[in-house]
């Protein structure tokens, strides 16, 4: 089966657990199937990295993102998408993720390689739904976004401008009313989606944990009790 993944942000070299994430998922995949990744570089020595990630198994076709490519390209992008926000109620993330020469490069590469599967990594490629020719098209969800934002407003954690909010939630819910298969990182996720209106008649299934947890084991020594270890950092939501 030939599968391919949609990744506004290159994963590779691996620096966020979002890409150790799509790289085990990617990985994984390649065992059994033919894989691609479609990615964006946020420079061109990004793009000469990302290009490593075929040691994986993986077939990489990345780009450089549209509005990196010059210094006058960073301004017309910065005045194309100040308009979009306010005509089209588009967020500004998802301008800059998913811009049309991203989307192209998708469904240029779906219909070239004939791919059988499309996994769009979170809601903000919500314009691919329908259009990229695969058989299959699923959307991958990291978390539910808006539902995190309302927990960030009630712990008085919210930083976004005053609209933002109600952008990405519009276009959250576009995506997931557009995909009629959804994939989610948590079972509890999965079933946050499933009681949602845009949802209704999709399949949306958990990712299985992607990790042999026998190696993890502790072993057989004396353990130091009341010791917490925390590895992440303090900045994150949860």
């Amino acid at each position: 089966m030939k599968i391919l993944l949609a990744l506004s942000w290159a994963p590779w070299p691996v620096r966020r657990g979002t890409d150790r994430l799509m790289m085990n998922l990617a990985g994984g995949l390649a065992k059994g199937h033919e894989v691609f990744l479609v990615t964006m570089a946020l420079d061109r020595a990004g793009l000469r990295e990302v290009e490593d990630a075929a040691q994986t198994g993986v077939r990489v076709r990345a780009i450089l993102a549209p509005n990196r490519r010059s210094a006058l390209h960073r301004a017309a992008y910065r005045v194309r998408n100040a308009a979009l926000r306010r005509l089209a109620r588009v967020p500004r993330q998802t301008l800059y993720a998913a811009p049309p020469a991203f989307l192209d490069a998708v469904r240029r590469t779906a219909r070239v390689e004939a791919i059988d599967a499309v996994i769009a990594s979170y809601w903000h490629l919500y314009r691919l739904a329908g259009t990229t020719g695969a058989p299959i098209e699923a959307l991958l969800t990291h978390d539910i976004d808006f539902r995190v934002h309302e927990e960030r407003i009630a712990r008085g954690l919210s930083t976004l401008p005053p609209g933002e909010a109600e952008r990405r939630e519009r276009i959250e819910r576009e995506a997931y009313r557009r995909y009629r298969r959804i994939v989610t990182v948590t079972p509890r996720d999965a079933e946050t989606l499933k009681e949602l209106d845009e949802t209704r008649g999709a399949t949306i299934l958990p990712l299985p944990l992607a990790m042999d947890l026998d190696r993890f084991r502790p072993g057989g020594g004396r353990r130091e009790t009341d010791t917490i270890l925390l590895l992440g950092s303090f900045d994150a939501d949860f």
